[in-house]
């Protein structure tokens, strides 16, 4: 089914956006689902294995389709001068707060161990 169809066919018209950081949990995701919107889970900022427990939680709870939503990955390249001069600049809020500094900064980028879990788990939208 192609979304432009599935959205029109939706009891409500409402779009559940696939906000990521933990705010589209599997319960809101299935709620949507279950009263005639469409669902998505926020993957942007989640591992494979937290994805696909809660693509597993939501398949528990609704039987409606429900989609995934992911951050298209950049590789931008790391300036470690401008890394140690945001360090410089916030010194003083970090040693009041008694935090490390981040030195070495690295960029995890899982979007393919994303993508085959949702292969895996036949989430189509």
């Amino acid at each position: 089914m192609e979304s432009k169809k599935l959205i029109s066919e939706l009891d409500k018209p409402i779009f559940l956006a696939g906000m990521a950081g933990g705010i589209t949990t599997p319960d809101l995701v299935a709620s949507v689902c279950n009263e005639g919107g469409f669902g998505q889970i926020g993957a942007g900022y989640m591992t494979p294995d937290a994805l696909a427990k809660d693509i597993d939680q939501i398949r528990q709870m609704t039987s409606e389709p429900f989609g995934v939503n992911l951050f298209v990955p950049e590789y931008p390249a790391i300036d470690q001068e401008k890394v140690d001069f945001m360090n410089k600049i916030l010194h003083p809020i970090t040693e009041k707060l008694n935090s490390k500094q981040i030195q070495d900064v690295s960029i995890d980028v899982n979007f393919e161990d994303m993508l085959n879990v949702i292969i895996d788990k036949h989430v189509e939208y």
